[in-house]
């Protein structure tokens, strides 16, 4: 029978274990909204009015409508006099849509069947020739504002590439891929995240991983603090294992008061125990990147802390056309 309990255990998290001999387990963290527009109750999208950046404009109103009530519309040139006139008030949100398409052509050279016909035979042989490719390279560029005030809050960009054989069919798709991902810049994301436990076979790890494997954080979570307690006969690189792990729970522990900070704290000690293991280290910077999202998320849920941060910035520009980021350029997010 133990014999069997054991089979059964390893039946159920088999599929879990890599092949360096360490646990892959699953689990979900929210990632933080790069353009956080439904902070604001009140959103205007605005753009030039080219037919491309109203294609953008209309995917992104349809992703921020809400029971019926659309995002308002504007020419960016109108931006300026509605601050002024107080048209966009406090709770107002702003977001100024701009594509650019850049065309060109890279030349190649491409085998094509060619065939030639005497008076008797007719003989088909492979030609070389020179070609030029159009290609089109599509960015779109999505900045937040806050409305009363105009000051640049984020700003993400998009770019997607294409070639074809014909110039009018180069952009039109980098458009179209460009459409279907720029809805995912105003939302959060649930991301599944893999997990690497290192502990397997020492002491209460792999009844602890069992727990972690079904999503239970909480219970392995506990086994592995009973295991570090009782860890000091264990080789300092075994319990650097255990102290990993055990970082990794209070990570996804959501209901762990200080979670992050007491998974870094964990980490810090791995590190003292194994100085020679940088996947700890680079589990600590981990740790420290969802800490980071997180504080954002809770940032952008209290509205008294978003007012709090908007006092602090810069005063406002003297026109949204002017305005200018301070962290420099956003960076370009690939597929």
């Amino acid at each position: 029978m133990r014999v069997l309990t054991g089979l059964l255990r390893s039946l159920a998290f088999a599929v879990a274990v890599g092949c360096g001999g360490g646990v892959q387990v699953r689990a979900t963290m929210i990632e933080p909204a790069r353009v956080p527009a439904r902070q604001y109750e009140h959103v205007v999208i605005a753009s030039r009015g080219t037919g491309a950046e109203r294609r953008m404009s209309d995917v992104l109103a349809r992703r921020l409508t809400v029971a019926d009530r659309a995002p308002a519309r504007a020419h960016v040139s109108e931006l300026e006099s509605m601050r002024l006139s107080g048209a966009l008030g406090s709770g107002t949100g702003v977001l100024v849509v701009q594509v650019q398409l850049t065309e060109d052509a890279r030349v190649d050279w491409v085998r094509r069947p060619e065939t030639i016909c005497g008076p008797l035979v007719c003989i088909t042989t492979n030609r070389t020739t020179l070609v030029h490719v159009p290609r089109c390279e599509a960015t779109v560029t999505v900045s937040l504002h806050d409305g009363p005030t105009g000051t640049l809050l984020a700003r993400e960009r998009l770019v997607e590439r294409h070639e074809a054989w014909r110039d009018e069919e180069a952009c039109p798709p980098a458009l179209q891929r460009l459409a279907a991902r720029l809805g995912d810049v105003v939302d959060d994301r649930n991301v599944v995240v893999e997990v690497e436990l290192v502990a397997d076979g020492l002491p209460g790890a792999d009844r602890a991983h069992a727990e972690l494997a079904r999503g239970r954080w909480a219970e392995g979570r506990r086994i592995l603090e009973r295991s570090v307690r009782h860890a000091a006969s264990l080789r300092p690189a075994d319990r650097a294992r255990l102290m990993h792990d055990l970082a990794m729970a209070r990570r996804f522990d959501t209901a762990l008061p200080g979670r992050f900070g007491l998974a870094a704290r964990a980490l810090r000690a791995a590190i003292a125990l194994d100085p020679s293991e940088e996947r700890y280290r680079d589990a600590l910077r981990a740790v420290r990147a969802h800490a980071r999202a997180e504080r954002r998320l809770v940032e952008r849920r209290d509205s008294a802390v978003r007012s709090a941060i908007l006092d602090t910035l810069p005063p406002p520009p003297s026109a949204y056309g002017e305005t200018r980021p301070a962290p420099g350029p956003g960076p370009e997010t690939a597929p």
